[in-house]
């Protein structure tokens, strides 16, 4: 077990979930392969799509994973279980309540001043100001020119980021769960329904991070405080380690004889991703806000790869 991963774990285990987050997410873009930093970090994150795409990817590393097939198991029961609640039948009407006897103002005065006390003490921080590695991020208060330099960076890298533009294979476009993320891959090269298969797997991967990416520029676009909120730095984080892994993945395809263009415009698609991963990281831990800007062009760049490479498969349909 690697330094960086002992940190993270006993961060979490402190209590310090976001330092957590943080430590495993700079692990994963410097190793995406990392089997167990996938597995602590399903563990924390609480979108649960998010934590399915950590599952699967330790399941990809491992697919004996106990601990993660058991996760990804308990997931699924969790969404039946609110498919049967949203069918079943609305309860009925309750009646209505039998008058009770007024109390003196004075004692429900001093019942409300207790449960106040009570909230003050135990009610937990949401969004701690903490920055990363226990700093503020170092983003200075905007001058004018700055922060209208900062809007109109997240603005076009919300945008760019959405659901890798008119991809028609994209979450929320088909009326269809995301499929897992792509699959473990065998030496040699692969049929061509598998191959294509797993081609159209990573553009959805892409497309769940830049989901990722674009939720949360928009946000910062509402709301600049969250520039040092480090749930929102964390989050960019993860979506940047995501994006590195699904280039792992691809560099490890092997593509079928007659998919030589396919797989060079995927594996562009993969170099153009890597630098906005690199480029988002560096903004959110170094107050790069040229990197941001780079990173919009290499998202726009990347989704072009990718939509070059899913129209070429369609063609050999």
């Amino acid at each position: 077990m690697s330094d960086s991963l002992q940190a993270a774990i006993s961060a979490i285990r402190d209590g310090d979930k976001a330092r957590g987050q943080q430590l495993l997410a700079q692990l994963l873009l410097a190793d995406p392969g990392d089997e167990m930093a996938w597995l602590w970090l399903a563990s924390i994150i609480d979108h649960d799509e998010r934590r399915r795409e950590c599952l699967e990817r330790a399941l990809r590393i491992n697919p004996h994973q106990e601990a993660a097939r058991q996760g990804r198991q308990a997931l699924e029961g969790e969404e039946m279980a609110r498919v049967h609640a949203d069918r079943a039948p609305a309860p009925p009407e309750a009646e209505p309540a039998v008058p009770q006897p007024a109390r003196s103002i004075a004692g429900a005065e001093a019942e409300r001043h207790e449960r106040d006390e009570g909230v003050e003490q135990h009610a937990p921080q949401r969004w701690p100001a903490a920055g990363l590695g226990g700093r503020v991020a170092r983003l200075p208060k905007p001058r004018p020119w700055r922060a209208m330099v900062l809007v109109g960076l997240l603005v076009v890298l919300a945008v760019a980021g959405g659901a890798l533009g008119d991809n028609p294979l994209a979450p929320g476009r088909t009326g269809r769960p995301t499929p897992p993320l792509t699959p473990m891959l065998e030496p040699g090269p692969l049929a061509q329904e598998e191959y294509a298969a797993r081609i159209m797997q990573i553009s959805l991967s892409y497309a769940q991070a830049m989901d990722i990416l674009s939720e949360r520029m928009n946000a910062a676009i509402q709301d600049q405080r969250l520039l040092a909120d480090t749930r929102w730095q964390n989050d960019l984080l993860t979506a940047s380690a995501i994006l590195k892994a699904n280039g792992e993945s691809v560099r490890g395809l092997q593509a079928p004889a007659g998919y030589s263009g396919v797989q060079r415009d995927i594996r562009t698609a993969a170099l153009h991703f890597d630098q906005v991963a690199e480029q988002v990281t560096a903004f959110v831990l170094d107050d790069d806000l040229e990197g941001l800007g780079r990173a919009t062009i290499e998202m726009e760049l990347g989704k072009e790869a990718i939509q070059r490479a899913t129209q070429k498969l369609g063609n050999r349909e």
